[in-house]
């Protein structure tokens, strides 16, 4: 029963982080450029968390590009 449990949040967690994942590129999409401010507000997340998102879709083929600083941001390479 425990382990069916640590399965279920398992599960949950992970559904959770493919759904933000999805989500992240489609604000990219919408808009030129997103702090990670702005995103870790949008999705009650840490900076960390952000971080590691934008880690993860960098690794699968996101062309994404992120510049540090006053008036960086995240945002989609153009085409």
């Amino acid at each position: 029963m425990l382990l069916s449990h640590y399965y279920g949040i398992m599960y949950l967690v992970l559904k959770m982080q493919i759904n933000r994942l999805f989500e992240i590129v489609y604000i990219l999409l919408d808009k030129k450029s997103v702090t990670a401010k702005e995103l870790t507000e949008h999705f009650g997340v840490s900076r960390r968390t952000i971080c590691r998102d934008i880690d993860t879709l960098s690794e699968v083929g996101i062309p994404i590009y992120t510049e540090r600083g006053k008036g960086g941001g995240i945002s989609l390479l153009p085409d």
